[in-house]
C-alpha cells in the first residue's frame, strides 16, 4: 500500500481502469460530505477535475491505477496517480478485536492521520493474512482496515450496518442497491456462520474471501463479476 501524507486531513482512493477513474463524481460527492461534517470549504469540483487529469497525464499509462485524492483541513487538494496491481486470488482474514478508538467527529470518513488502519493491516500479515475484520468488545463487526465486507449467511448476503462505525463505502452502497445485500447488525458468531464473504472496496471492488482464520470459505465467483458490472456502469 502506498504511503499516506502526514497531518490531518480526509481522503479519496478510487480505482482508475484505462486512466478512467470509476465512479469519481460518486467519490466527489462523498468528500463534499465530509468536508461539510469538518467544516472544510473545498474548491468547485471542476478545479479538482483539473487536479485529476493532470494527475492521470503526469505518468506511464497503466491498466489499473490507484487514483488518491487528499483534502486537507484548509481546502487544499493533492491528487496522485500510480499503477496499482489487481488482486489475483483470494484473501484470508482474522478476527482482531478493535483498537481503533473512534472519534464521533471522523465516524464514516476516511480521515487522515491512517496510521492505525494500516497498523491492522500490519497485525493482518504478521498473521499470514490480508485483512482483517475488525469486532468491538461485544463482539459486533464492522469492516476490515481498508475495506468493508459482506456475507453469505443462511443463502443471505449481509453486511455490517453504518452503526457499527464502518465507513459508507461506495462499493458497498452498490451492493445494497443493486445486488441485494442486507444491513445489518452482525456479530462475531454471525460470520463465524458464513459460508462465503468478500472484502469490498474502490480499489479491488469485491475480492472473494477464501478463509477466515483457519475456516475455509466458498469461493463465489460471479458475486464478483456482479459488482465489477456494476461498478463500470457507474
Amino acid at each position: 500500500m502506498s504511503s499516506f501524507p502526514d497531518g490531518e486531513g480526509f481522503f479519496e482512493t478510487i480505482q482508475t481502469h484505462n486512466q478512467r477513474p470509476v465512479a469519481l463524481s460518486a467519490h466527489l460527492g462523498r468528500a463534499r460530505s465530509s468536508a461539510q461534517r469538518l467544516g472544510v470549504i473545498l474548491p468547485p469540483d471542476a478545479e479538482i477535475n483539473v487536479l485529476v487529469l493532470k494527475a492521470l497525464d503526469s505518468g506511464l499509462p497503466t491498466e489499473f491505477g490507484r487514483l488518491r485524492i487528499v483534502f486537507s483541513m484548509q481546502g487544499q487538494v493533492e491528487v496522485t496517480h500510480e499503477k496499482y496491481e489487481m488482486w489475483g486470488t483470494p484473501a484470508k482474514v482474522c478476527f482482531v478485536t478493535d483498537p481503533i478508538e473512534q472519534n464521533p467527529h471522523t465516524i464514516g470518513i476516511k480521515s487522515l492521520p491512517y496510521t492505525a488502519h494500516l497498523s491492522l493491516l500490519a497485525t493482518a500479515r504478521d498473521r499470514g493474512c490480508e485483512e482483517v475484520i475488525r469486532i468491538d468488545s461485544e463482539g459486533r463487526v464492522s469492516e476490515g482496515a481498508v475495506s468493508n465486507v459482506v456475507f453469505r449467511i443462511n443463502g443471505q448476503w449481509m453486511t455490517p450496518s453504518l452503526t457499527s462505525g464502518c465507513l459508507p463505502g461506495i462499493v458497498r452502497e452498490v451492493c445494497i442497491a443493486e445486488l441485494g445485500v442486507l444491513e445489518a447488525v452482525l456479530l462475531k458468531e454471525d460470520i463465524e456462520r458464513a459460508d462465503a464473504g468478500f472484502l469490498l472496496s474502490s480499489l479491488k471492488f469485491a475480492q472473494p474471501i477464501s478463509h477466515i482464520g483457519d475456516r475455509k470459505l466458498e469461493i463465489v465467483r460471479d458475486f464478483a463479476e456482479q459488482v465489477s458490472k456494476c461498478m463500470a456502469a457507474l
